[in-house]
Formats: structure tokens, sequence, C-alpha cells
């Protein structure tokens, strides 16, 4: 083994998880690298300070219950709607709604154009395009008749 492959198999080491050959090849490199014996020596006391910590802890079975009644209330809170409404009262709404729509496009459009016969709009298309007085389509037209 070379110092990558010790140094990634520390745990694997410490929690006796590696087979035999590689054991042996481990422990072999260990005595052969100084390097690698102290971090192996370090790592490993790090290693039992933490597996001390965490077999003086105790579970508080108190806290573990509040917390769980707090998250199934606000799950329950949530999935109830607040007013629902009545389908009687949203068609009331949308009638309303259509009525008003209509009342006020009547108000507002109380100043409609008037409907131009096809002279009048003619006529009135010529001005617009042929304003000058000098020259008069509306001559040709008279003068052909």
């Amino acid at each position: 083994m070379n110092c990558k492959e010790v140094n990634n198999n520390f745990i694997n080491s410490i929690e006796k998880s590696l087979s035999a050959d590689k054991q042996s090849a481990f422990e072999a490199h260990l005595s052969s690298c100084a390097s690698c014996t102290e971090s192996y020596r370090r790592f490993r006391s790090v290693y039992q300070s933490i597996n001390i910590e965490v077999e003086g802890l105790t579970l508080n079975p108190l806290l573990a219950q509040k917390a769980w009644e707090k998250a199934t209330a606000k799950v329950n809170a949530i999935e109830t709607p607040i007013v629902p409404f009545r389908r009687s009262a949203i068609v009331s709404i949308a009638a309303a709604g259509v009525a008003l729509g209509i009342v006020l496009g009547t108000l507002l459009n109380s100043s409609s154009p008037t409907v131009n016969t096809n002279s009048e709009y003619s006529i009135q298309l010529a001005d617009d395009y042929f304003p000058s007085n000098l020259y008069s389509p509306y001559e040709e037209l008279d003068n052909n008749d």
C-alpha cells in the first residue's frame, strides 16, 4: 500500500473492516512509514474521543415527542381550508361582474360614431388623402356622369 491508500483506510482499520490481506499490508506500511504512523496515531486518538462522547449521550424522549407534536400540528393546520365558498356565491359574484361590465361598456360607449354610407365614406377618405382645393377627384366623377 502507498501513503494515500493507508490514509483512506484509517477508519476501516480502526473499525476492523479490512480484509486480512489489506490489514497486513496496512500494518506493514505503518511499520515502514513514520509519517503515516504518526497520522494514524492522531486519527485513532480523535476517533476514540468522539466515540466516548457519542456513547455518553442519551436521548431525551420528551424533547423528541414535543418536536413531533409541533411538526404534525403545523401539517394539520396547513391542510384545513380557511373559508370554503359555496357554488352559488361564486356564480353570483361572476354574474354581478358581467352585469357591471355591460353597464360600464354601455356608458363609456355612448358617443359611438355614426355609420356612413359608402359614398360618404369615400368622400371622407378622398378628403383625407387629397385635401387640396386645386385638384378634386369629385369633379372627374361628376363629369363622367
